[in-house]
């Protein structure tokens, strides 16, 4: 009998380390605010270094510590492969160069989208480059008073490097905003789902190799548009 307890007290033992290791072992907190686990520089007002890896879903911050923030860094998020959604503030104006590199944005189940504030005018090289389950991305369009500013989509120089939103495999569609007038080098580079386009009257110019490996890509009516140039 002592035996048979002793068995019964060991699996019962087993059950609860096993709950407690997956309770663990799964990203957790869906939609979470992140204020406390980043770390914030309140002088340039920007998010340098994120040091959570078990959150899925989560949601920059308009303010820490009562001051606003307004950028994300370079390499703020790049390979945190856990990440599968993210909600940005209105208050955000500058995606730094592989902020969110590598990043998830989805599930081999679900796949994920993505939308940029209309207040963010700087999205640097490679922000969301090589994500493998990004779906969609739109732009919110520019809704306040007067002509909107235009996204300025950096580059580095460097010709190897894909654009913000190069190497996604899942990518279907992109609705750009008003405020997309100039598309940058490589800018959705290699992409090869990618196959509808949603183009701004106010676009402008398309960058070299912006669509470059995009063989699914329609181009759809770009008579529309304000286009001047298209590059090679």
């Amino acid at each position: 009998m002592s035996k048979f307890l002793s068995h019964i007290k060991n699996g019962m033992l087993l059950a609860v380390c096993m709950v407690f290791t997956l309770a663990f072992a799964v990203p957790v907190f869906a939609g979470t605010n992140i204020a406390s686990y980043v770390i914030f520089d309140s002088t340039t007002q920007t998010i340098t270094k994120y040091n959570r890896t078990d959150i899925a879903e989560i949601e920059i911050p308009s303010k820490i510590s009562g001051t606003a923030v307004k950028a994300i860094g370079d390499e703020a998020f790049k390979d945190h492969t856990e990440i599968t959604s993210v909600e940005f503030p209105n208050t955000l104006e500058t995606i730094g160069h592989g902020a969110f590199k590598g990043v998830s944005f989805g599930t081999q189940n679900v796949y994920g989208s993505l939308t940029i504030p209309s207040s963010v005018n700087k999205i640097g090289y490679e922000a969301f480059a090589y994500s493998p389950y990004l779906k969609e991305v739109t732009f919110e369009n520019y809704t306040g008073v007067g002509d909107p500013a235009a996204i300025t989509f950096t580059t580095n120089g460097v010709l190897s490097n894909p654009g913000p939103f190069g190497e996604c495999p899942q990518l279907l569609s992109i609705t750009l905003s008003n405020q997309c007038q100039n598309l940058s080098y490589r800018f959705a580079y290699n992409s090869a789902k990618l196959k509808t386009v949603a183009w701004p009257n106010e676009l402008k110019t398309i960058g070299t190799e912006a669509f470059r490996g995009d063989t699914a890509l329609e181009t759809g009516n770009l008579s529309n548009t304000a286009l001047t140039s298209i590059g090679i």
